[in-house]
């Protein structure tokens, strides 16, 4: 990468919200042949692909300094070093995510246009309004490098401290609790509405522009609870400001090893993984697309990049091409079935 940003990220925690704060460098990249205005297929070998031979961007559907973005731009320095050649990440807000990704999905299927996102507007936007794209037909998934889980908290006022405490307080009061979300169509309301939908109990949906806000409004004693990436709520936590009452993962996690899983307390249909990952436009080379997974493979098992990623709260993992698409099939499939149980119609 001609360095778009390389200084290094840096994690903030301001006001009880992660504040991500990445300073970029610029870097280089490259292009195939076209027939048609599209990519003509390319059966060679990823290494006899000339590629890149002119500069790639990675869109991010997300504002600057989140963690998507600081995913992105160690992405585009890494695959810029080992390609010499330039990455741009440019960052595309709007609609949850929807806008950007409908300009990857819109983009030559030529590599010189990616996508780097989280798995909201690939498998949450789609399963609750109606969106420009597909993304099972209109994108390739390349890989995904990172995962996090959701944890559920709530004020210490609320005086719940467990999954059965909650379900025995809404049972007592119907339409007391109340939730912040970080929107409409946003993660924390539908991990929210799962668990809604799981206890069989009533919780007040209170909607937020974004997730700083909503973790205010419980912070102040204003909304019962929140659920969203833990990263959002561990300022809270260790301030003792927020009490934990489950994560959403099948086990304990290594950051919060005292909070038990939802799963764990009666209800194993309470499982939401967050993940981040590149995407490509539907008929990338595949050729172009294995060097393009090469090259993130290798980028994001450097001990430096992974470690990086753990401070951050986010897991590193990898899961390429078929694994990869199978977790979006299955997630936007379970998210779908979800919306369409609460009342939830694509508009």
């Amino acid at each position: 990468m001609t360095l778009v940003l390389a200084r290094e990220s840096v994690v903030r925690w301001i006001g009880g919200i992660a504040t991500v704060v990445a300073a970029a460098l610029m870097f280089g990249a490259a292009a195939p042949s076209m027939i048609g205005g599209r990519a003509v297929a390319d059966e060679r070998p990823a290494a006899e692909v000339r590629y890149p031979e002119r500069p790639i961007r990675f869109i991010v559907p997300f504002s600057a300094a989140t963690p998507v973005d600081v995913l992105a731009r160690i992405a585009a320095q890494k695959l810029g070093d080992a390609w010499h050649s330039t990455v741009i990440v440019e960052n595309h807000d709007g609609a949850a995510g929807t806008i950007g990704v409908g300009q990857v999905v819109k983009s030559q299927p030529d590599g010189y246009t990616l996508l780097f996102t989280p798995d909201l507007p690939i498998v949450v936007g789609p399963a609750v309004s109606t969106t420009s794209y597909d993304p099972r037909t209109d994108l390739v998934p390349i890989g995904a490098v990172g995962e996090g889980v959701s944890v559920l908290v709530v004020n210490p006022s609320t005086g719940i401290t467990s999954v059965a405490g909650l379900v025995a307080a809404a049972r007592a009061k119907p339409g007391a609790l109340t939730y912040a979300s970080s929107g409409e169509g946003s993660s924390s309301r539908m991990c929210l509405e799962l668990i809604k939908h799981a206890t069989g109990v009533d919780i007040v949906h209170v909607p937020y522009k974004s997730a700083a806000p909503a973790i205010q409004a419980v912070l102040k004693g204003e909304v019962s609870m929140y659920c969203g990436p833990l990263f959002q709520a561990l300022p809270g936590m260790r301030a003792h400001q927020l009490t934990a009452i489950g994560v959403t993962s099948t086990h304990t996690v290594a950051g919060v090893p005292d909070v038990p899983t939802i799963a764990s307390q009666g209800f194993p249909d309470v499982i939401a993984l967050n993940w981040w990952g590149m995407l490509a436009p539907a008929g990338t080379p595949v050729p172009i697309q294995e060097k393009i997974r090469n090259a993130l493979m290798k980028a994001f098992d450097d001990p430096d990049v992974r470690s990086k990623l753990s401070a951050a709260g986010i897991d590193p993992i990898w899961k390429s091409g078929p694994e990869f698409e199978a977790m979006i099939r299955a997630d936007l499939d379970k998210w779908t079935r979800l919306a369409r149980a609460i009342g939830i119609r694509p508009q």
